[in-house]
């Protein structure tokens, strides 16, 4: 018997359709329970070199009574900038800066920073969006209070960017102000480049990722409710590293492993439910992993054999 296999219906053909990656509609609630449990944390939040420049340019633009345009065409030019130093730096990272392909031909004898930033013809433009990528940023930068927009322009948000922060984008900024860069002036702004350690940068979004300040000190009444739920889950990844990281799985499969299954998540003291609020929330990722009415199992979720009467 031959069957002719037709499908799937959900998928258009042709190489030239360019579509969300979840054609099952799935993205709204996988998103939403991204925000539930891990507020503030998205599939960007990698690229930490962003949130810290986002948060410096508010620091400026709130320094010096920016509005909206003057804050869009710095962010725009900022995000350019970042790109050109890495295409500059050589061979293409791991991980590419936003915009750095259609950035390409504006960096050839010397960066053309204002047509690269253009918002008048933003097709033509390193990005086709009038944010560029702070759109992506913008939502979770203001979660997490590093960043704040009050009548639409940047400001500070309720976590200050630090003066050694500051600093470090302080040459890119004033790059900003000009139309065409050369590459000896890109290069006094190459300590902002993806990729170049910043302990000042590292210590302070750590403190607001994890809700801690002064060395790891965390008090639950000076953090807002997504700050501790956020706080919460990192403590289950770090102990399921703690106790399964040695398997040499991912963190994906080393989480599922402490979570997921087993017995773990009611009896290990530092995640089993107590009356402690800020206790980490085992029992909403157990959830996820797997949903009501799941009939996947593990090897130890099978109960003892009972006694027979």
């Amino acid at each position: 018997m031959t069957a002719n296999i037709h499908g799937p219906a959900w998928a258009l053909e042709g190489l030239g359709v360019r579509s969300g990656r979840y054609p099952l509609a799935v993205e709204g609630p996988v998103m939403r329970a991204v925000d539930r449990l891990v507020p503030g944390v998205s599939t960007v939040t990698r690229y930490i070199r962003y949130h810290s420049m986002y948060a410096a340019i508010a620091a400026h633009a709130g320094q010096h009574a920016w509005d909206i345009a003057a804050c869009r065409q710095s962010v725009r030019r900022s995000e350019v900038l970042l790109a050109a130093l890495q295409h500059h730096a050589g061979p293409d990272p791991a991980w590419p800066a936003h915009g750095i392909d259609r950035m390409r031909r504006f960096c050839v004898a010397e960066l053309e920073l204002a047509r690269a930033a253009d918002e008048e013809h933003l097709s033509q433009s390193y990005s086709p969006r009038r944010w560029g990528f702070w759109d992506q940023y913008g939502g979770p930068a203001m979660l997490l209070g590093t960043v704040d927009v009050r009548d639409g322009a940047l400001r500070p948000g309720r976590h200050v960017c630090p003066l050694a922060v500051k600093d470090l984008f302080a040459p890119l900024l004033s790059l900003t102000a000009q139309d065409v860069v050369s590459f000896t002036d890109l290069e006094t702004a190459g300590q902002a480049a993806l990729g170049v350690p910043c302990p000042a940068e590292r210590e302070w979004l750590a403190d607001v990722l994890t809700a801690t300040r002064d060395g790891g000190t965390h008090v639950p009444e000076d953090w807002e409710a997504s700050d501790r739920t956020r706080r919460a889950t990192l403590r289950i990844l770090a102990r399921a590293i703690d106790l399964h990281g040695h398997e040499g799985d991912g963190y994906q499969e080393t989480l599922r492993s402490a979570v997921a299954f087993g017995e773990e998540a009611t009896t290990d003291p530092r995640r089993a439910p107590r009356p402690n609020p800020v206790s980490p929330p085992a029992r909403p990722w157990r959830d996820r992993f797997r949903p009501s009415g799941s009939s996947l199992r593990h090897a130890s979720d099978t109960p003892p054999p009972r006694s027979a009467p």
